[in-house]
This record gives C-alpha cells, sequence and structure tokens, in this order.
C-alpha cells in the first residue's frame, strides 16, 4: 500500500496492520473501494483472491493509523461475492452505491444495487422502481454526478458492452443514454474534470488501448457529445484494471499501473497528465 502527497509529488510505501487479535485483507484484485465523506475512512468491498474466485467481504481503513477491521461477512444483507463492481459517493444519501460485478467461477453476473453506510458498517439493498435495467455486467466503470450515477460499458459471457446508463438517485429510476458512446470494452477507468466525464484505457477481444474520451455531463448531452481525445507527451501502453484519480476537481488526472494484454503482465507506472477544463 501507498500514500501520494499532492504537495510534494512524493510516493511512500505504508505500514499497515490489523486492530488487536484482527488481521489484514488478502490480497486481491477486481475489489470495490471508496472513502467516507469526511476522507478519513476507506471501504474495500470484495473482489479477486485467485483466477476466477470471488470474494464478499467487507473491510474499513483508518487513514489516520492505517489499521484494518473487518466487518464480518454474511452478517445481515450484504452483496454476494463478487469482483468488477463500481462503487460512487452519494451526497445526499451519505452512503457509497455499488453496482453490478461478477463471480465467474460460477457464471454469475449482477445488475443489482447495495447501499454502504459508513455509520453502522451495513451494506442494505437499493432497489430501484420498475422499468428498464442494465443488462448484468463487471469490468464497467461509474462516476457520479449531480444526483445521479451514470455507467458505461463492461461485460458478461455473450457481450462486451457500448451502453451508458444513467440511475436517478432521487427517483430510484434507470434509463438507458443515447449517447453514442466509445467502442465497447471493460476495466477502463473513468473520473470527473470540471463537467466532463473523462474514460481512461480498457480492454475487448483480449486486446488493450490507451483511448481517453471525454463525455459533457449535461442534457445536451443525449444528442452525442462523445470525443476521442488526442493526448500529447510521452506514449504510454495500453493497459487495463488500473487506477485513476482526478484530485480536488483539478485539471491533472492520476493513473497507476494496470494489466497489460501487450506486455503479458502488470504495469508499474504512475503518470501525471494535464486535462484542459473546456
Amino acid at each position: 500500500m501507498y500514500r501520494y502527497d499532492f504537495v510534494t509529488s512524493e510516493l511512500f510505501g505504508i505500514t499497515q496492520h490489523g486492530v488487536p487479535g484482527g488481521s489484514i485483507p488478502w490480497k486481491r484484485d477486481g475489489s470495490a473501494s471508496i472513502l467516507n465523506a469526511n476522507k478519513t475512512v476507506m471501504m474495500v468491498f470484495g473482489g479477486s483472491q485467485a483466477p476466477a474466485e470471488a470474494l464478499g467481504d467487507t473491510w474499513e481503513l483508518d487513514l489516520s493509523t492505517f489499521t484494518w477491521r473487518e466487518f464480518t461477512e454474511g452478517v445481515g444483507d450484504s452483496p454476494s461475492r463478487r469482483y468488477g463492481s463500481s462503487i460512487v459517493w452519494l451526497e445526499e444519501s451519505q452512503c457509497a452505491l455499488l453496482f453490478g460485478g461478477a463471480f465467474w467461477l460460477e457464471q454469475l453476473y449482477y445488475n443489482d444495487l447495495w447501499c454502504y453506510s459508513f455509520i453502522g458498517h451495513i451494506w442494505s439493498p437499493y432497489v430501484p422502481n420498475s422499468g428498464s435495467t442494465p443488462a448484468p455486467r463487471f469490468g464497467h466503470t461509474a462516476i457520479c454526478h449531480e444526483g445521479l450515477m451514470y455507467v458505461y460499458g463492461g461485460g458478461n459471457k455473450d457481450t462486451d458492452f457500448s451502453d451508458v446508463w444513467v440511475f436517478n438517485t432521487r427517483l430510484y429510476l434507470w434509463g438507458e443514454v443515447l449517447s453514442k458512446p466509445p467502442p465497447s470494452r471493460s476495466w477502463m477507468q473513468g473520473v470527473v474534470v470540471g463537467s466532463d466525464w473523462v474514460i481512461v484505457g480498457g480492454a475487448r477481444n483480449s486486446t488493450d488501448t490507451i483511448e481517453v474520451w471525454k463525455w459533457p455531463i449535461h442534457p445536451e448531452s443525449a444528442l452525442g457529445g462523445w470525443e476521442n481525445v488526442t493526448m500529447g507527451g510521452e506514449f504510454l501502453s495500453g493497459r487495463m484494471d488500473h487506477c485513476l484519480l482526478n484530485h480536488n476537481n483539478g485539471s491533472y488526472v492520476y493513473m497507476l499501473g494496470g494489466f497489460s494484454y501487450e506486455q503479458k503482465g502488470p504495469i508499474n507506472d504512475f503518470v501525471r497528465f494535464s486535462y484542459r477544463l473546456g
């Protein structure tokens, strides 16, 4: 585990430990993680511990002491074992909203919604009202903007998706956005920069990409609006399952690592690129 200082641009290793008598999470990939409102605690759910195996545990990390605490799987309602889910923060509800995921070994693919509250450390199902819903999927990307959760791409056993869906967290309704999105892909990452949804990388048919796409998030976006952004500077390898971050909604996007089919292994780099608003 590492910590990045945005002031000094330095990356530090972290010594992590469990509560007395406790442990730390197993190594994993494809987990869902998010910070609480005060950015003092990080929650991690699920992921994959071995090829095709899925986890269903929930952990919280105190960022002041780097101490882990597990909240036992199976106590009350909680999402089933899975990896490749998305998770976003709902400001109005003060909870984290988990969508989708898969347990590939069992050929299970999900399109359900779960809300996690840091107060009480509990999960609860988030049941939408009747109407159309996205197909079950994993490896998609999602963001939340002004009470709306947007979901793009991902896949399941039969299909790779290039669709965009929006979930209204106030009305509990799904709707598909006819926005002429990028070609289908999975395991890309996306962040909000200003009022743009910026998507980087991903893979389809065992081929990586480092493409950057943007979509202005406003009502007129339903008419189209996706744009393939040409990035200058040093060429970067195509990748999937990387980390992407925009700090304090500034003009820099930070990217860490990932996996490359072309290189047949993990990528160990940390990149900052400038994204001009507007």
